[in-house]
């Protein structure tokens, strides 16, 4: 009895424990670069480049970001980062297949037209020890579906409607492992036409299930504000993840739905700038060390501004950044950069402005946090994210290096990519 109090109060040290701050600075040293198929074999430099990467079909009448994840095809092998997206109404994808950048056609659900993605999450096959991809994007008649390799061939599955209702508007999607070592499973966050949280999630049995997460009392959801998301949170490597799923509500303030290792609950933690412009710009796990908690770093918009809350020294805290020099701070990516094995973890954000342009790059210098801009960019400003990040490992030192996928604000329209090494 009195180990498993103290199991209960571990897991609800989440909510309550000291978890430390994060220093930041430019990406580490270089790594050997990834081809492109338009752009050619890339410099070993430690600098930003840009590549034009292109476009999967001619005269593309719109595109929309899904997300971007970085996949192994085996311990032995090397990450590559795979770029998701929704092209004239079918999801394709922008990997490197043998040192080269090139496009592949995922299809369309067979009912519906897709109205809006929802997320892409990664998780390890036990039986192969390879990474999957698993894609979600409802359609226009408020279905979620979900797209993935089923071992022989990628599929589309209907995980259906929420009970009673349908898909309103996406939150975020996040692969969650209930203990160490076990088989991750997907749990997708939308906000139904009834104003409620929704989580769907397999059972036991292998079916897809949904579960009312409701609302706070008083309190409406924004369905319309860019999406902030949802996240894993760990107190150590032996425990299991800890869903946190971010909301804001109409009048901009911030919501948190959060599993403590007993019961979900809600936590407001309010705006220290409430408004009705209040959207999600990015959120992401930081660890200080390889056997530290992690803990999130959720970012918000407010027209230029960015607000950022964190757990830091037993508590929640909002800061406000300075201006990106823009009007508008659309989401174009926000990923954990790390410098080795034993370095902290150091949250770089990108954005763009809501017409468009340079993508700017926010990060923690050690001491405060400045904003950059991404020279050589133009990315157009997509609704509601202009491209998305991913922090692509190196298996040999641990490092992490920022790559960053954005559509093009030129015509004609195609996908670019800017990356340090």
């Amino acid at each position: 009895m009195l180990r498993s109090r103290r199991r209960t109060r571990l897991l609800a040290a989440i909510l309550v424990g000291a978890l430390l701050t994060v220093p930041a600075a430019q990406p580490g040293a270089a790594r050997p670069a990834l081809a492109s198929s338009t752009a050619g074999p890339m410099s070993t430099a430690s600098a930003w480049h840009v590549e034009d990467l292109g476009a999967p079909v001619p005269n593309l009448g719109y595109a929309r970001v899904v997300g971007a994840v970085s996949l192994q095809d085996g311990p032995a092998s090397d990450p590559r980062p795979y770029m998701f997206n929704i092209i004239n109404d079918a999801l394709w994808v922008m990997s490197p297949v043998a040192g080269s950048w090139r496009w592949t056609a995922r299809g369309a659900p067979p009912v519906g037209r897709i109205r809006g993605s929802v997320g892409v999450v990664k998780f390890l096959d036990q039986f192969t020890s390879i990474e999957r991809a698993y894609v979600f994007v409802y359609t226009d008649d408020g279905h979620l579906w979900g797209n993935w390799w089923d071992g022989s061939r990628w599929a589309w599955t209907d995980i259906g409607t929420p009970g009673g209702t349908t898909v309103s508007a996406p939150v975020g999607a996040v692969a969650v492992q209930t203990a160490p070592g076990s088989q991750a499973v997907p749990y997708i966050y939308v906000i139904g036409a009834d104003g409620h949280l929704w989580w769907s999630r397999k059972n036991n049995t292998g079916q897809w299930t949904w579960t009312d997460q409701g609302v706070p009392a008083g309190v409406t959801l924004n369905r319309l504000a860019d999406p902030v998301g949802a996240v894993n949170l760990r107190l150590s490597p032996t425990q299991p993840d800890l869903p946190q799923v971010f909301v804001l509500d109409v009048q901009g303030n911030l919501w948190r739905h959060g599993f403590d290792g007993l019961t979900w609950r809600w936590y407001g933690h309010g705006s220290p700038q409430p408004s009705y412009n209040a959207h999600g710009v990015g959120l992401v796990a930081v660890q200080d060390g390889p056997n530290t908690a992690s803990r999130p770093e959720a970012f918000i918009g407010v027209n230029g501004t960015v607000l950022e809350l964190t757990w830091w020294n037993g508590a929640w805290w909002w800061s406000t950044h300075s201006s990106s020099g823009t009007t508008y701070v659309r989401h174009a990516g926000t990923i954990a950069v790390q410098d080795g094995w034993d370095a902290p973890q150091r949250p770089y954000l990108f954005s763009c402005d809501l017409e468009g342009g340079p993508l700017r790059t926010n990060w923690w210098t050690g001491s405060q946090w400045q904003w950059s801009v991404q020279s050589g960019t133009d990315a157009a400003g997509l609704d509601p994210s202009c491209g998305d990040a991913v922090a692509l490992p190196n298996r040999f030192t641990g490092t992490r290096y920022p790559y960053v996928f954005y559509w093009s604000r030129q015509q004609p329209m195609r996908l670019m990519l800017t990356w340090w090494g």
